[in-house]
């Protein structure tokens, strides 16, 4: 595994994360569903003022993800999630994974729904829709100063090129802010729709993606929208709402423009995928959605400032970006950690290196410093 190998260090801001650079229809359940606790340690998450916070593993309380044997046709589906006790709430365009809706009437809680699922043949396994969190960006007005840019040598590539129009980095985050300054005219465009006209001109299963698509309300609406409420009870009301347009601009914000901050890409276009609210984590399985989208609609780069526990739901969407010639770019973290060849130690998506974690590189993890190369903080 490229992130894991015994005693390596690995510990991110996701701010230099980009340092480097579903096909499923309808899927969206139109807000993050109520969830519950799940047995795995907790995760520990670095707060806006840099306090250290553990959070405990929750998971979505009403459907969980399963992966399907190759032998699986699509016309057995269905019928198997009905006899298991669920029914399909989307399926992936590979036909990997399923997302199953528990019957609410239903008496099993999730373990048992995992169990009934795992005993049916055409089952590979079943595991939770974890909830996962964005790597938190501390607010110290310091990091306008963008240090990173002569530690990764930024200035010296600049002097080759200064980036390339062609090229689609799928931001995966918390939305962004389409009207900002620093990211005018580097949106992607998705140049089969027609914007306002509520058709699905080009046919991708998602209704006027002019760019991109907000996998949490199912809508085309990418703009964060903060509420004024601390939904999760954590670091204040809507504490990632800027996270998104943050990460894009790290990315791709216009250079030598007399304004704001520089990007690493000048060039680049931003594919907008969001999957997180205003505060609070998300679910796996909105995460898996805007994995496929952005790798089914062009983009070239996919980068996810996001940690949760470990889990192989993951697998198959990112499998199918390597596939495709998609890079997957994770932060690894944003706390000092120390992977190891134990998987308990492992976080996803970072870890989700392909089917020999040992061996496979399916996923650029990427490791920060402050500006004097002094690593992240103690946990």
């Amino acid at each position: 595994m490229a992130i894991s190998p015994s005693t390596t260090r690995l510990c991110t801001y996701c701010m230099v994360v980009l340092g480097l650079m579903l096909l499923w229809p309808g899927a969206a359940l139109g807000g993050l569903p109520p969830t519950v606790s799940v047995p795995g340690p907790s995760l520990g998450t670095l707060g806006p003022d840099g306090q250290i916070v553990l959070r405990p593993p929750r998971a979505a309380a009403d459907r969980i993800i399963v992966k399907l044997r190759p032998t699986v046709s699509p016309g057995q589906i269905r019928p198997l999630a009905a006899q298991a006790g669920g029914e399909v709430h989307s399926i992936s365009p590979d036909g990997a994974l399923m997302v199953v809706k528990l019957d609410p009437g239903t008496t099993l809680d999730l373990d048992q729904a995992i169990a009934a699922y795992e005993a049916q043949p055409e089952v590979e396994y079943a595991t939770y829709d974890l909830i996962a969190y964005l790597t938190l960006v501390p607010n110290d007005p310091e990091y306008s100063k963008q240090y990173h840019h002569p530690l990764c040598k930024a200035p010296e590539a600049w002097d080759q090129t200064t980036g390339d129009p062609s090229i689609t980095i799928a931001v995966i985050d918390s939305g962004i802010d389409t009207d900002h300054p620093d990211l005018a005219g580097k949106l992607w465009v998705n140049a089969g729709e027609t914007p306002g006209n509520s058709i699905d001109d080009d046919s991708n299963g998602y209704v006027d993606d002019v760019y991109g698509w907000d996998f949490v309300n199912g809508d085309n609406t990418v703009e964060p929208e903060p509420d004024g409420v601390d939904n999760d009870g954590m670091f204040g009301p809507d504490d990632t709402v800027n996270h998104g347009t943050f990460v894009s601009g790290l990315a791709a914000a216009l250079g030598n423009d007399g304004y704001g901050c520089a990007g690493v890409d000048w060039g680049a276009k931003v594919m907008t995928c969001q999957v997180f609210p205003d505060d609070g984590g998300t679910t796996i399985s909105v995460i898996l959605e805007a994995i496929y989208y952005a790798v089914d609609n062009g983009a070239d780069v996919i980068n996810m400032s996001i940690q949760g526990g470990y889990t192989a739901a993951y697998d198959p969407a990112i499998a199918y970006a390597y596939a495709n010639g998609v890079l997957v770019v994770v932060a690894a973290g944003n706390f000092d950690w120390e992977f190891t060849d134990d998987s308990l130690t492992w976080f996803s998506p970072v870890c989700n290196d392909g089917p020999n974690p040992y061996l496979d590189n399916y996923v650029l993890g990427v490791a920060a410093t402050d500006a004097v190369l002094d690593g992240a903080p103690e946990p």
